[in-house]
């Protein structure tokens, strides 16, 4: 008898988190989307021409052609949260930069990390990692943006991206001249970069 109403406390449990238990973060269901495109959008000619990088900048305002990893990410983020049913926090922006100083200065709807306390701490699925190119202080820095999908060891994690290339010795924000493979969204290594001219800015959690 007593096993019985376990069994069917337990069901009961189930059966109410099915109801009204959330199946995922937002973060984590950005990382279930991302997954649908890595290696699926590659530009046709190396100039930012697909389909889908039009759409995603047309969704936050800019013309076709333009650099497209912002776009990508914000689009993704956008895409998980309509699956979710919910808005998503991010601003419809284009800029690396502008993203940072905007999500920077909500403080009660981001949390920031910077690369040697995320590294500590640890990152989650869905994080978002900023680059800054090329060393200096310039607040309107030229930079990249990717979504972490697990971190690998104390300096390293993995993440998908727009607008990179596939090899992780290629480009690092875009594909060079020298690149053989097409620019894409892909899956790549990343280090923190410390003493480097790609190094992480910091990384950006949305607060649940």
């Amino acid at each position: 008898m007593k096993r019985i109403f376990i069994i069917t406390v337990m069901l009961a449990a189930l059966q109410s988190c099915g109801t009204i238990c959330p199946a995922a973060t937002l973060q984590e269901e950005a990382v279930t989307v991302s997954q649908k495109y890595v290696g699926q959008v590659v530009e046709r000619t190396n100039n930012n021409d697909h389909p889908q990088i039009t759409k995603w900048l047309k969704e936050i305002g800019l013309p076709p052609g333009l650099a497209w990893c912002a776009a990508a990410a914000v689009g993704i983020f956008r895409e998980a949260a309509g699956n979710l049913g919910i808005q998503s926090p991010l601003p419809k922006m284009g800029r690396v930069a502008s993203i940072w100083d905007y999500c920077k200065s909500r403080e009660l709807r981001f949390r920031i990390f910077r690369p040697d306390e995320a590294m500590l701490l640890g990152l989650r699925p869905g994080d978002l990692a900023i680059w800054r190119h090329g060393k200096g202080v310039a607040k309107n820095f030229d930079g990249h943006i990717e979504i972490n999908v697990a971190q690998a060891n104390s300096r390293q994690f993995h993440s998908d991206g727009g607008n990179t290339v596939p090899s992780n010795a290629g480009g690092q924000r875009e594909q060079s001249k020298q690149d053989a493979n097409k620019g894409g969204y892909y899956r790549r290594t990343r280090g923190l970069g410390f003493g480097t001219s790609f190094a992480v800015e910091g990384f950006i959690r949305i607060r649940s």
